[in-house]
């Protein structure tokens, strides 16, 4: 394998790590390490409030972190938004944590700025996006937001227009989210440079927040279908990234089938993908109508970057783009969680603070240079290939999906599970319906469903079968037994690319979700309508 093409497998490793941690530890409220074979992480107790212990007066910061990697840390930070786009931001004028991290939040929901107020003629500078944006992990001070602006003030000293950088970014938001939150909230953001961190995780739909302050699924009001419910296959994955650990079975990573929504494959993906980069396009000539400059920042180089980067040659040319890290190390992160530590996101604002000054964004000022980043950083500096090496990349990518596709999906062994698309509960029943994609090969369909033994009074229920969006049979489910058919497939199906199986009840129940294996106390209510147990082609 050749060098560059070493860097983007392992790259795109390294965010699908990332993404996989943040979703645990935000939605199951577990970490990564936790799940590693012979793992032991110590635990001193849940704290009593938001905010996690810290380290004593004197100790390293590092001494609190060792005692609480890995601790299920209080996830009650949100508050729903009334903007059905935004879905949900933290709470208001409150004092959080993430791990053993201190976050101020302030009445709008954001991370608040360090430091007194800025000046009325500061240029403002906004960091969007989700977690990778927000400093998921880091203290207020350590945010990339908040190191950008001390660096630029660093480089730039005392002369010229102060800047001041804000964190208008919450873990988890995707494409339309993070937009919406800015446009909402104009009057007051009003920045005169914003830079966005995409991240994979943009495909999703948003979640919304309870009464109590935590994350929920509940349909996307803007998505092409908002009763896929797509942002809830994060905690299956968790769940199966747990039996890959040992923890519940014999399981191969190749067993799991492919992580089809990222996988800008199948239909549904490849639509999420587009939907993605249309969003960032239009936000583009939004701020450009407002007189506000606009870059996309990436983190590191992956799949996503290739996927959203050849289409936004075609939508938004001259959109600017600027990469951190080719790829990422462990000893660039939390540690005991995939997200950029303290240290990296000051290197991330050492570069951004020189971007911004020679592209001429911010005034280069009279202030002294920055010192140079650690080599090992240095070593690792992305740049964005050119369109001819972006487009190969991407299609080497869908290539690569293509291998690992599975023909079926066998839930009561999580074969092929990451090839759900939407509309699973963690604990493997079926939300509202059930998109799925399989490998094409052979020309039957089976499928088998369980009845939900709770609720009899559901069934009968009659259940329709679509294939690529055609409706190809409907089936009929009954109280008393497993449901298994085999569905001859329609001709003239193409082939070239995966094939999109729904399930679509005509009702569905709501009840209290029943609760992920190994889960301590059952989850809140959420909707359902049976227990599937196969779906398949076959010869």
């Amino acid at each position: 394998m050749s060098g560059g093409r070493l860097l983007a497998f392992a790259g795109a490793l390294a965010l699908a790590l990332l993404l996989a941690e943040g979703a645990l530890s935000l939605l199951a409220r577990r970490s990564l390490a936790e799940l590693l074979p012979g793992a032991s992480v110590a635990r001193d107790g849940q704290p009593s409030r938001h905010v996690a212990p810290r380290a004593p007066s004197g100790q390293p910061a590092g001494a609190a972190v060792a005692a609480t990697a890995g601790e299920p840390f209080d996830d009650a930070i949100y508050a729903a938004h009334e903007d059905p786009l935004v879905g949900y931001a933290l709470k208001p004028d409150a004092e959080l944590s993430i791990y053993d991290s201190a976050i101020t939040t302030d009445h709008l929901g954001l991370r608040r700025r360090p430091g007194p107020p800025p000046p009325d003629d500061a240029l403002r500078v906004a960091v969007l996006g989700d977690s990778i944006a927000f400093g998921f992990g880091v203290d207020d001070d350590q945010a990339l937001a908040a190191r950008l602006e001390a660096r630029l003030a660093e480089l730039r000293g005392s002369t010229g227009r102060p800047v001041a950088c804000r964190t208008v970014a919450v873990p988890s938001w995707n494409h339309r989210a993070a937009p919406a939150f800015l446009l909402d909230h104009w009057d007051e953001l009003r920045p005169d440079v914003v830079l966005y961190l995409p991240c994979r995780n943009d495909v999703c739909d948003i979640d919304g927040a309870t009464p109590e302050g935590r994350r929920r699924v509940t349909p996307d009001a803007a998505s092409a279908d908002p009763w896929l419910s797509v942002s809830v296959r994060t905690l299956v994955q968790n769940d199966t990234r747990r039996l890959l650990a040992g923890q519940g079975g014999e399981l191969h990573e190749i067993d799991l089938g492919l992580d089809a929504l990222f996988s800008d494959l199948c239909a549904e993906s490849r639509r999420r993908h587009d939907e993605c980069a249309e969003s960032v396009a239009r936000l583009h000539r939004e701020l450009a109508a407002r007189g506000c400059r606009f870059a996309v920042v990436w983190n590191t180089l992956s799949d996503y970057t290739c996927f959203l980067t050849e289409r936004l040659a075609r939508l938004d040319p001259d959109l600017p783009a600027i990469v951190m890290l080719a790829m990422t190390r462990e000893e660039f992160t939390l540690g005991f969680d995939p997200h950029p530590n303290a240290e990296t996101l000051d290197v991330w604002a050492r570069w951004l603070a020189l971007e911004l000054v020679e592209r001429g964004w911010v005034e280069r000022g009279e202030g002294r240079a920055l010192p140079p980043v650690p080599a090992e950083y240095e070593e690792l500096r992305g740049h964005l290939p050119d369109a001819a090496e972006i487009e190969r990349q991407a299609e080497e990518a869908r290539e690569r999906a293509r291998r690992w596709l599975r023909p079926d999906i066998d839930f009561r062994r999580s074969f092929g599970l990451f090839q759900v698309l939407g509309g699973l509960n963690p604990g493997r029943t079926a939300r509202q319906n059930l998109l799925v994609a399989l490998a094409p090969q052979g020309e039957t369909l089976e499928v088998e469903l369980e009845p939900l033994a709770a609720r009899a009074d559901l069934y009968p229920l009659d259940v329709e079968v679509q294939v690529n969006g055609v409706a190809l049979d409907r089936l009929t489910l009954r109280s008393d037994a497993l449901l298994g058919v085999r569905l001859p497939l329609p001709e003239g199906l193409d082939r070239s690319r995966p094939l999109e199986v729904r399930l679509v009840p005509e009702r569905w129940v709501a009840r209290p979700l029943e609760p992920a294996p190994g889960a301590a106390t059952p989850g809140p209510m959420t909707l359902d309508w049976c227990r599937p147990a196969r779906i398949a082609t076959s010869p």
